[in-house]
């Protein structure tokens, strides 16, 4: 066999092994057989560099955590945890699903997306059910995620009966396929009133769950008694201090507002003319509320509303301006807007941020939100306006640190009492200082617990310690 003089002794050897000796390969074969030798060596070389730079399939989490969520505030808190976890997934329902729109979360799926029939949305009321067969939906969507899971931890708030009926299936579920399940729910209020439209739905929903972690001190003392009680063991400390992520936001959002006004007046002049208000004015914010109570009159009592409106108007005489923030429950039907249409220094705004308003208050009104407490741990002067017929309970108020009125009269002496050095008898608490007295780094505190938990179960040790390094409240 001739090879052209100009061909190398490395492809003389090649084609030699490739063709037998005995064969004449005339010029086109020998280079149809080099071109397909390169060809072959090439595809070698690609299949051994793509095997080995390609990205390694995505690990399935040795432990996934699903969290479902009702309410704002509890979503606000279990979202910063699941954060912590890789591959975690939240399912959002209720004023919770804008509050996961509005962060564009990818981890976070809808009733809606897995097939639930109904709507809920921020008009579904938390002691509405949902069918057997679509919790059955829900809770097999989650079988499904990941089916290789050992074992699986299910975060839920307490804002809504649903919630307690996908942990209560997925429960059974997760047991048929023997796989270890836990439940722990988060009852971010910072109130432990069991008399309240949240407290009576919150206390039934948190019974499915082992552990329920708590905001404060004084919320644990209030709710460990009662939720014991269920399980007759007196010994078993459910109730676990913990702090509040929602409340550790907000403070680091405040903060961070009053340290960029402290660096240059012009942002709170900025602020102000955002929204149509007057600088060197004594500002009032009220929180609004969403359940019937707030805004419905009936021939036994008056709403909440209309008895902020009627407390109020003597004060729109003096140099003072009102912000009227909406809860995002109800903002859309436009209530407090159609009420103080024509009410001079009252600006509904439903725009602003809880940040922006706390930053502008010198005073924070309220019926029974959540942003009420929160302000009072932000050493704000805070006064909740009640109805006087309707059982009110609330831990600031019992401990005197903030003040309940239930008229108008009750209101401006309280307007003039919480600006006095002392009230009622008692040093003038409202003058204090109490926002050392809620637990800081609450997410880690939570992320620690369940990083025990899923190594060696030591839930309970663990629930101790947080609870005796806790602030007292």
């Amino acid at each position: 066999m001739k090879i052209p003089n100009n061909t190398t002794n490395n492809t003389k050897h090649i084609v030699q092994t490739v063709l037998p000796s005995n064969i004449a390969v005339s010029p086109n074969a020998k280079t149809i057989s080099l071109i397909a030798l390169a060809i072959f060596t090439c595809l070698t070389i690609s299949y051994f560099l793509f095997k080995w730079i390609r990205p390694a399939k995505p690990l399935e989490p040795k432990h996934p955590l699903f969290f479902v969520t009702f309410d704002k505030g509890d979503f606000n808190s279990l979202s910063k945890i699941s954060a912590e976890f890789p591959g975690s997934k939240i399912i959002a329902m209720g004023t919770s699903k804008k509050a996961a729109e509005d962060l564009g979360l990818k981890n976070v799926t809808t009733l809606e997306t897995l097939g639930v029939g109904v709507k809920v949305d921020e008009t579904w009321h938390r002691d509405l059910t949902l069918s057997p067969k679509d919790i059955t939906l829900v809770v097999d969507s989650m079988v499904k995620t990941y089916p290789t899971a050992a074992k699986q931890i299910l975060f839920i708030g307490v804002a809504s009966v649903i919630q307690k009926q996908i942990a209560e299936e997925a429960a059974i579920a997760f047991k048929k396929k023997n796989k270890k399940f836990k439940v722990i729910a988060i009852w971010d209020n910072f109130n432990a009133d069991l008399t309240s439209p949240y407290g009576k739905t919150a206390f039934e929903v948190q019974k499915v769950a082992s552990k329920v972690l708590v905001p404060t001190k004084q919320v644990a003392k209030i709710l460990d008694p009662e939720i014991n009680r269920i399980i007759l063991d007196p010994e078993n400390t459910r109730a676990v201090v913990t702090g509040s992520p929602a409340f550790d936001e907000l403070k680091a959002k405040v903060n961070k507002l009053n340290e960029a006004i402290k660096a240059d007046p012009r942002v709170k002049a900025d602020l102000l003319k955002k929204y149509g208000l007057e600088s060197g004015r004594s500002t009032i914010v009220y929180f609004g509320g969403a359940d019937a109570a707030y805004h419905q009159n009936t021939a036994e009592k008056q709403s909440a509303l209309n008895l902020f409106f009627d407390c109020i108007q003597p004060t729109l005489k003096t140099d003072v301006q009102v912000l009227v923030l909406p809860h995002p429950k109800i903002k859309a039907e436009k209530i407090e807007e159609k009420l103080f249409k024509d009410v001079k220094n009252v600006h509904v705004i439903d725009s602003m941020t809880n940040e922006e308003a706390l930053v502008l208050a010198n005073t924070v009104l309220t019926y029974n939100s959540s942003l009420g407490d929160f302000a009072r741990y932000l050493d704000k002067k805070v006064i909740f306006i009640v109805p006087a017929n309707e059982e009110f309970r609330n831990n600031l108020v019992s401990s005197k640190n903030s003040l309940k009125v239930s008229n108008p009269k009750e209101f401006s002496n309280g307007l003039i009492e919480i600006s006095l050095p002392a009230y009622a008898g008692f040093p003038n608490l409202l003058s204090v200082s109490i926002s050392d007295q809620i637990t800081d780094g609450s997410t880690k505190g939570i992320v620690d617990l369940i990083n025990t938990e899923l190594l060696d179960g030591a839930i309970d040790k663990l629930a101790a310690d947080v609870s005796k390094t806790a602030k007292k409240v």
